[in-house]
């Protein structure tokens, strides 16, 4: 096979795990599917040219270039799967920062809107020049109760779970989404 062939399988296998993890940023979909593919297409392919390569070795005396190629290949796209999944991860984390910094930058700001009007916004777009991060876009992300306010958001890379910020506390903890 061509050096340069490799060279765009290569790439356009790279380009297309950072799609994926870009599109999925992380989520219990995006680590759900690399792992299926790995466990149910790339294990027993893998086992399957191991055992052609053994027959072939063993009865033949060696190896062809086809085989080497197909094994080659299959490295490839075994790599391409871990640099999405890697790379998702990093992206999934990095909206986690996002959301609890923005949360640190609101919380004064609501603070200030309480005192200035005797209570909490009802939305956060009462607050100008203030877009919440993507993991809020959910109708509960932003809440007021008796006691205060209330972030949520829902973990993508978790089946149920998520996270609150409560104002009485000021902590984060973990809670079960319906």
């Amino acid at each position: 096979m061509k050096k340069w062939l490799y060279t765009a399988l290569m790439v356009t296998l790279l380009w297309m795990a950072l799609l994926s993890a870009f599109l999925l940023r992380g989520s219990f979909v995006h680590e759900f599917l690399v792992h299926s593919v790995g466990i149910y297409l790339g294990a027993p392919w893998f086992l399957f040219l191991i055992a052609w390569g053994l027959i072939r070795f063993v009865l033949l005396g060696g190896i062809s270039s086809g085989l080497k190629h197909l094994f080659c290949i299959s490295i490839m796209i075994a790599g391409a799967f871990l640099v999405s999944l890697g790379v998702g991860t990093l992206i999934h984390q990095a909206d986690i920062r996002g959301v609890r910094q923005f949360v640190e930058r609101i919380v004064p700001q609501l603070e200030e809107y309480k005192r200035a009007h005797g209570q909490y916004p009802e939305s956060l777009t009462l607050l100008l020049g203030v877009l919440p991060p993507e993991l809020f876009k959910e109708p509960d992300g932003y809440r007021v109760n008796a006691d205060g306010f209330r972030f949520e958001y829902r973990d993508t890379a978790e089946l149920i779970a998520g996270y609150c910020f409560d104002s009485s506390t000021r902590e984060w903890h973990s809670v079960i989404k319906k």
